[in-house]
């Protein structure tokens, strides 16, 4: 569930030009909290519906009582069934025109949902950030609501996708407040927009272009509120998409970890790139919620399963074989 995965190259915007991208993502309670509130999507084609390479989203839910854990898991797994009807594979694709609108009117949906379960009394007040990207070849389709970020690396160039829909980014815009007093003030955390607070919720849509070799980053209020841009544009330019997730992540716990952090890291690549490579179609679709399991003993599970048969065979019989030689030398 760690390693980086690929998906499968299909063929985009001209007859010469065939896409991959290499996925990272990782989420992490924190240092300080004791419960995850935050919840992301991860999924590749071939797991996506017609048409689209990449889902991706990240959802920082808020509300006593886990209620923001709710929330957040409501607006992920929204989404996705919203995107994913029974009859899937018999839906023409949407015109690419139409996409970022179509994304915004999901977002709508899901925030009724969860405003009408958030009327209930154990999970009254509940609700989500959402950030939300399509890929569709070369373009790319956002929905958003609330602080959570979306991040474009290009060139070494790191630029801010998203706006925040919060109290202090209101006040920065107008000159009230310099970014360096927004990211220390009381109120720094006070959302003016949220999915699941109101009936009704204006969700940014917007699409942009990609090009090959671009990295995209999404991510909850604990990275970027405690991680440079400097920092994280290092971090996406030198690693690979898991690497640098799970180097954004310990980073953003090196500097106290006061809130949960949460990212996915996606690079745009020429397909060629990944021909030579084993394929790993198999286990593109990740929807967490809460931490993930330690990153060492899924290594040592995939390698193992991986093994050839014989090979896994033979270190079985040798494993037998000292096992009882073993016994021998207990009973004497």
């Amino acid at each position: 569930m760690t390693s980086s995965k690929k998906s499968t190259p299909r063929k985009k915007d001209t007859d010469t030009t065939e896409i991959a991208i290499a996925l990272g993502s990782l989420t992490h309670v924190g240092m300080v909290r004791s419960a995850n509130q935050d919840a992301y999507g991860a999924i590749l084609a071939p797991n996506t519906p017609p048409g689209i390479d990449a889902l991706l989203a990240v959802a920082d839910g808020m509300g006593g009582h886990q209620a923001g854990e709710v929330a957040s898991a409501m607006a992920i797994q929204g989404l996705v069934r919203h995107l994913s009807p029974p009859d899937a594979k018999n839906v023409t694709p949407l015109p690419q025109e139409k996409q970022a609108d179509s994304l915004g009117d999901i977002l709508q949906q899901v925030n009724g949902e969860i405003f009408q379960a958030a009327q209930r009394p154990q999970t009254q007040g509940m609700g989500t950030t959402f950030t939300v990207a399509m890929i569709s070849g070369l373009s790319l389709f956002v929905a958003h609501v609330g602080d959570s970020r979306m991040y474009l690396l290009r060139n070494g160039q790191l630029k801010q996708l998203s706006s925040d829909h919060s109290w202090v980014a209101e006040e920065v815009s107008r000159g009230a407040l310099t970014p360096e007093e927004a990211q220390a003030h009381p109120r720094r955390n006070i959302l003016t927009r949220a999915i699941g607070t109101t009936p009704h919720v204006k969700v940014d849509t917007f699409e942009a272009k990609m090009e090959l070799g671009d990295i995209l980053l999404l991510c909850s209020d604990g990275l970027h509120s405690l991680v440079s841009d400097q920092e994280i544009a290092q971090m996406l330019s030198q690693k690979s998409p898991q690497d640098a997730s799970q180097a954004l992540v310990d980073r953003a716990n090196s500097l106290g970890g006061n809130d949960n952090t949460t990212v996915i890291v996606a690079r745009l690549d020429p397909a060629s790139q990944h021909k030579r490579r084993r394929a790993q179609d198999a286990k593109t679709v990740r929807i967490q919620t809460g931490q993930q399991p330690s990153r060492r003993v899924w290594r040592i599970i995939a390698r193992i399963l991986l093994l050839p048969p014989l090979l896994l065979l033979l270190i079985l019989k040798l494993l037998g074989r000292s096992a009882r030689l073993l016994l021998r030398l207990l009973r004497r």
